[in-house]
């Protein structure tokens, strides 16, 4: 999509080790237990600044009018500006291949969301790198 922008995270240390070792209430590891882990990752990150993460917060499509649930999202406001940042986890025990990475551009797109940072367990097939901008 034009002007989209992922961010694309898989093989993120200190998530994966995080993952390995925390037991998030006595959960067995799941997609949703994932979620909760980047989730409490990402708060980490943004605690100084009072941004809230939301989890499986919902969302409409401005042009589709498609509903959405997205895994994990924030915005905040900067000089006045407002922006949302949405983050899709993906607990795959494969790659996350084109298809998933389309299909969110396409969400952040029709959401009208300012950035999108896609999450994995297993890192990325060759092809997400055409689709996705990657910024370090």
């Amino acid at each position: 999509m034009p002007g989209t922008r992922i961010v694309l995270t898989g093989h993120c240390y200190e998530i994966k080790s995080q993952f390995r070792s925390e037991s998030l209430g006595g959960y067995t590891h799941t997609a949703w237990t994932y979620e909760l882990l980047v989730k409490k990752t990402y708060e980490r990150l943004l605690e100084e600044t009072g941004v809230a993460i939301h989890h499986k917060k919902k969302y409409k499509g401005k042009r589709s009018g498609q509903n959405y649930e997205v895994d994990l999202s924030f915005d905040f406001e900067k000089v006045g500006v407002a922006f949302l940042v949405l983050i899709e986890c993906k607990y795959y025990a494969k790659k996350v291949g084109v298809d998933d990475v389309a299909e969110f551009a396409f969400k952040i797109d029709d959401i009208g969301a300012h950035k999108g940072v896609l999450v994995t367990t297993q890192g990325f097939q060759k092809g997400v790198f055409k689709i996705a901008v990657v910024q370090a």
